[in-house]
């Protein structure tokens, strides 16, 4: 059942194949804090310039990113590897317009063309992007967790997905149990001394935002 509703509800839509990613997630648990951790070179560069952070949400909220990646998506299209994502979105097409709303498949591309891509990248920066020393094998270090407010919780990090330090810690535990792992783990004195919790979004933008930091361009 897991599988089902990993590959089709939340993969297949997105062109996300459920055992190419779990190989992949577990790649990046397996090396974070080395350099061999392949989602370092989302967030390698951070802190950046604030303009630097400006320039990169303005590509992000006005379709360019999500353009790029829909783009390299539809020239490496295979149907062999990629006939779950080109399934749902005809079932999605087609359901929409057997009900008389077919302008409402437009709000799929919409979120992913314009949303999706900005709250992709705050989540990365929230999660190893404000971590104080990503060279570091310790989570307390190369992660960060962002202890953020219901209706960011909702928009930005559903599923209790932003206690991605506890995430790293203990990855055999659901999601939703993470959250009390968080309390349990401050009420023991496990994070103190340690600068690794963001409080809400806001608080990861400044974390993100380095007014020194050269000007440069990171790798996206």
């Amino acid at each position: 059942v897991d599988d089902f509703v990993g590959h089709w509800i939340a993969g297949a839509p997105m062109n996300i194949s459920l055992p190419a990613y779990r190989a992949y997630h577990l790649k990046h648990h397996k090396y974070a804090g080395t350099p061999d951790d392949p989602d370092i070179i989302f967030v390698k560069n951070y802190p950046v310039p604030k303009d630097s952070l400006r320039r990169k949400f303005v590509r992000d909220l006005t379709g360019q990113t999500g353009l790029r990646d829909t783009l390299r998506k539809i020239r490496s299209f295979k149907l062999s590897r990629n006939w779950p994502w080109l399934t749902f979105h005809i079932a999605l097409a087609g359901t929409l317009t057997a009900i008389g709303a077919p302008w409402a498949y437009l709000m799929w591309w919409a979120a992913e063309l314009f949303i999706y891509p900005a709250i992709v990248r705050l989540r990365q920066i929230g999660e190893h992007g404000t971590a104080k020393d990503r060279t570091s094998l310790d989570p307390r270090l190369n992660t960060g967790t962002t202890v953020a407010p219901f209706w960011q919780r909702v928009l930005i990090a559903p599923n209790d997905v932003n206690y991605h330090l506890e995430h790293h810690m203990f990855a055999s535990i659901p999601p939703y149990r993470l959250k009390r792992l968080h309390k349990l783990l401050s009420s023991r004195g496990y994070y103190e001394t340690f600068d690794c919790i963001s409080h809400g979004y806001d608080d990861v933008i400044r974390r993100a935002v380095h007014n020194d930091a050269p000007e440069m361009v990171p790798a996206e």
